[in-house]
């Protein structure tokens, strides 16, 4: 048994292309089973975010690594093959295993430390146990991959300050924009890091504060405690002249807003928008 790795990340593929090899969670057992079917691989671990989509996975087959980068047309995507190919990486062995492990610590990430991917790990494991697609000795390596994350943060200095996207966007606002007092504020995105974020803001005292989800009930759910109006996605338009701060931590496989829509934002309000 031989323990192989297969993907692309944001260090290797731009957004466009991350966006569309992006596999759905609903989709992530039936892929794993199908390359299971084909005799590709014994059990599998699909993970599928913003920034990677990685199948970790063990197989008894020796030339596994460069059939699955074959067999990507069994996956459930949009992106063309030549594009998998020219950003896609494969990984055997120990250096397969030190890549998940430095992924699971946080050391592959965009904002190196963040602590969102030990979560996702053990979530795209769930979803593999739920599917029936994981077995005794992927996830031995997995939960492996899993401590050595917490330790990371326990034992290193990752874990001594907060790292996370949200600490990394407030920053940059406050960079870009100089004082936040009183800066208007609008979150798209009602998950962990918009109410890691919004916590951050409130401290240096901003303005007004608007978030948008999937729903108007989600949204209210999280911006209602901390001091925020929910509202629809469709009626950005109505408050954007009051955001000075437009913060995106949604998790849809797709851009929420393209070039020209921050060019309108920025000109009705007369001048840039962090």
């Amino acid at each position: 048994m031989e323990f192989i790795l297969v993907g692309l990340s944001h260090q290797t593929a731009p957004v466009d292309i991350r966006e569309q090899v992006f596999i759905p969670e609903a989709a992530v057992g039936e892929c794993v089973r199908r390359l299971i079917d084909h005799d590709l691989i014994e059990s599998g671990v699909l993970l599928s975010t913003c920034n990677r989509t990685e199948l970790y996975a063990v197989t008894a087959t020796s030339d596994a690594q460069d059939r699955l980068l074959e067999s990507f047309g069994w996956w459930p995507h949009a992106l063309p093959f030549a594009a998998w190919r020219r950003h896609a990486y494969q990984f055997t062995g120990d250096h397969a295993m030190t890549h998940l492990f430095r992924v699971a610590s946080g050391l592959e990430s965009m904002v190196i430390g963040e602590a969102q991917i030990l979560g996702q790990i053990k979530a795209a494991l769930a979803r593999a146990h739920a599917a029936g697609i994981v077995e005794v000795r992927l996830e031995i390596i997995i939960h492996g991959a899993i401590r050595a994350g917490r330790r990371a943060r326990n034992e290193t200095e990752l874990g001594r300050n907060p790292v996370s996207a949200g600490h990394a966007a407030v920053a940059t606002a406050a960079q870009l924009l100089g004082d936040l007092a009183g800066r208007g504020v609008l979150l798209v995105g009602a998950g962990r890091m918009s109410e890691v974020a919004l916590r951050l803001l409130r401290n240096r005292r901003i303005g007004p504060v608007y978030l948008t989800s999937r729903t108007l009930q989600r949204a209210d759910r999280v911006a209602r405690p901390l001091g925020g109006q929910a509202v629809e996605f469709e009626a950005i338009g109505d408050i954007v002249d009051d955001v000075d701060i437009i913060l995106s931590s949604s998790d849809a496989p797709h851009h929420l807003f393209d070039k020209h829509a921050v060019e309108v934002f920025q000109s009705r309000r007369g001048g840039p928008t962090s």
